[in-house]
């Protein structure tokens, strides 16, 4: 999902390249060649200094290409902080329970049964969240079958 915004830096890298070779806008910037693909490629994420230095000898619009630049170093922030969060969160100790294919059949029945035989309408959002607040009761206290028209009722 955030592969495509963080490769806008590269792209804006060898955008401000311009009509340059590699190996002329590394001399330039002072790197190695092969540094500067790596952050064209978006294999490596170029520092502070580096774009600074970049911008400072960048061929075309400077304004555009610095919000370019600046676009492609906050998605990289933000997936470095994304990354890091979902690192840091504890893993499930146990599997999820398995869903109960039946109980989930019944109770989709029985709401259509019950909207059906009292001509009544629910739009799809209410009916999925209804579904799940049926399922998640009968698991903890069992089946009832009268809680699907109290709560249908309630619903409608």
């Amino acid at each position: 999902m955030y592969r495509r915004p963080v490769a806008a830096l590269g792209v804006a890298l060898v955008e401000g390249r311009g009509e340059r070779s590699v190996e002329e806008m590394a001399e330039r910037l002072g790197i190695e060649p092969e540094q500067l693909q790596r952050y064209e490629q978006s294999l490596e994420r170029p520092g502070e200094d580096f774009i600074k230095r970049f911008l400072s000898i960048a061929e075309g619009d400077p304004v555009k290409l610095s919000s370019k630049l600046d676009f492609g170093v906050g998605m990289a922030d933000l997936v470095a902080e994304l990354r890091a969060e979902g690192a840091s969160q504890p893993k499930p100790e146990q599997e999820p329970a398995e869903i109960d294919l039946q109980m989930l059949e019944d109770i989709i029945a029985g709401i259509e049964d019950f909207l059906r035989s009292n001509e009544l309408y629910l739009p799809p959002e209410k009916k999925a969240k209804l579904i799940v607040v049926i399922y998640d009761d009968w698991q903890r206290h069992g089946e009832d079958e009268h809680k699907i028209a109290k709560l249908t009722d309630l619903c409608t």
